[in-house]
């Protein structure tokens, strides 16, 4: 009996193993499984590309959040960035033979070329960008006597510069003609600059291409005189003999003034005291107006402005006077004088700090009068 159990249950398990083996394949569950992997992995490259495309569209080389804002005040390297934009997207996705140089046949990240391609245009737009701002800082060459330097942009160029370094003729030829000077009397000149006596008088003609709507005037001036002492002295003018229309920079007891009368007759511009400049002392002056507003700077740095609401309408031919001033004016500066400018604009603060840092002059000490 035990034996005949035995037996059934064998042949019980080789049927089922048989019908095991025998049982029919199921290609078309097996495709659709391959199908669904296939499907599956090229929705995530999907998603991933998509996700790719999107960031460099927002400028998102580093998978950062946000476009990147460090190129945001620097035109040069956000046109290189554009460009680099620009080309990822027109760049096909890399074989699989684009392997990095000196590796064993690796496959690198398809976006890695173009990539590397726009960081190192960013980084040479930034380089050359910075070469820029070196060579512009550096306005003054190792070794150079300190001086103006010559604007190689017309809009950005002085139209009057005299440096006033061992003579009175300027600086450079003007577009609109010669502006040497056509009165000079009691001025001489030495490395320090150019020395204006007590019955100096020096006039330059006025450039064509200075209109006189807007512009700025800038000197540096070391003083035979104390600034408490009172006196009068002239330093820059341009003003015919009408009350309306003119320009005066002048000492007027112990202030320094800025006097800018428009057509209309309305006086603006600016003044300070003085009484604490002392003989061998170099101050530094700028006046400017324009858009209706006038300041005067000293030493770099601006007092308050004032507002004017017409024009400055100086007839054509009108000179402009240095270190001196009209018979019966506020008289000669008695002073040395170095590094006068005019220029057909306003010019920023930075740009005055700038003038002042590269035009420094060296210490000197004039006998006080």
């Amino acid at each position: 009996m035990q034996r005949s159990v035995l037996i059934a249950v064998s042949l019980a398990i080789l049927l089922m193993v048989g019908l095991w083996l025998l049982r029919p394949t199921s290609p078309d569950l097996a495709d659709d499984d391959g199908e669904s992997d296939s499907a599956v992995s090229a929705s995530a490259a999907g998603r991933r590309e998509a996700r790719g495309a999107a960031s460099r569209r927002s400028g998102r080389f580093d998978g950062s959040e946000g476009g990147d804002e460090r190129f945001a005040d620097r035109p040069a390297i956000a046109a290189a960035a554009q460009r680099a934009r620009q080309g990822l997207e027109r760049e096909p996705l890399a074989a699989a033979d684009d392997s990095e140089p000196g590796t064993s046949g690796a496959t690198t990240d398809p976006k890695a070329r173009p990539q590397r391609r726009a960081d190192s245009e960013i980084a040479r737009a930034g380089s050359e960008a910075q070469e820029r701002a070196e060579q512009q800082a550096n306005q003054s060459p190792a070794g150079s006597v300190p001086g103006p330097k010559a604007d190689t942009d017309d809009a950005h160029a002085p139209a009057i510069s005299f440096g006033f370094n061992k003579t009175t003729a300027p600086d450079q030829a003007q577009a609109a003609g010669d502006n040497s000077p056509i009165i000079e009397h009691d001025v001489t000149v030495t490395e320090a600059g150019a020395h204006f006596g007590a019955d100096a008088r020096f006039a330059v003609p006025n450039p064509e291409n200075f209109t006189g709507q807007s512009g700025s005037v800038v000197f540096w001036i070391l003083p035979e005189w104390i600034g408490e002492a009172d006196t009068n002295a002239g330093f820059a003018q341009w003003k015919t003999g009408t009350f309306e229309n003119r320009i005066e920079i002048f000492k007027n007891g112990q202030y320094l003034r800025f006097l800018f009368c428009d057509n209309t007759g309305h006086e603006s511009g600016g003044s300070t005291g003085i009484s604490g400049w002392k003989v061998g002392d170099w101050h530094h002056v700028a006046a400017q107006w324009g858009d209706g507003v006038t300041t005067l700077f000293i030493d770099g740095l601006p007092l308050p402005s004032s507002e004017y609401n017409g024009e400055l309408q100086v007839p054509n031919g009108t000179p402009w006077l240095f270190g001196s001033d009209v018979p019966n004016g506020a008289g000669s500066a008695r002073s040395i004088m170095r590094d006068v400018q005019v220029y057909p604009r306003v010019l920023g603060p930075d740009e005055i700090l700038n003038i002042v840092s590269r035009t420094r002059p060296p210490a000197i000490t004039p006998t006080a009068k």
